[in-house]
């Protein structure tokens, strides 16, 4: 069960596009953590030489649409889509390849 307080906290949290844990047990939820990744200073930068490279650039991300949304609007993105499951991208990764194109996943360099 989610008190109305927790809900509330709960949707501020995804209105300012953070990623939502909550601390429950079976039968209640006690508190909620929003959680952002910090973005590196350069990441604007490498996506505008991407682009001046003629690559196309989309952010296909697990992470809830409220946060992709955020993230591409920072980055200057126009193709992107949240809350995608691991197994929907290796899909849209053989489409890509199935037209031809190239894909990389660019998260995973981050993690380095």
């Amino acid at each position: 069960m989610i008190s109305s307080e927790l809900q509330r906290k709960i949707d501020e949290e995804l209105n300012v596009a953070h990623t939502v844990s909550l601390f429950a047990d079976e039968k209640k939820a006690y508190g909620v953590v929003g959680i952002t990744d910090k973005m590196k200073p350069t990441s604007r930068e490498a996506i505008d030489k991407l682009r001046d490279m003629g690559i196309d650039v989309a952010i296909y991300t697990g992470d809830n649409e409220k946060v992709a949304a955020a993230l591409a609007k920072e980055l200057g993105i126009t193709h992107y889509k949240g809350s995608v499951l691991p197994e929907e991208k290796a899909e849209m990764v053989k489409e890509l390849q199935q037209k031809g194109k190239k894909s990389c996943d660019g998260g995973r360099w981050n993690k380095r």
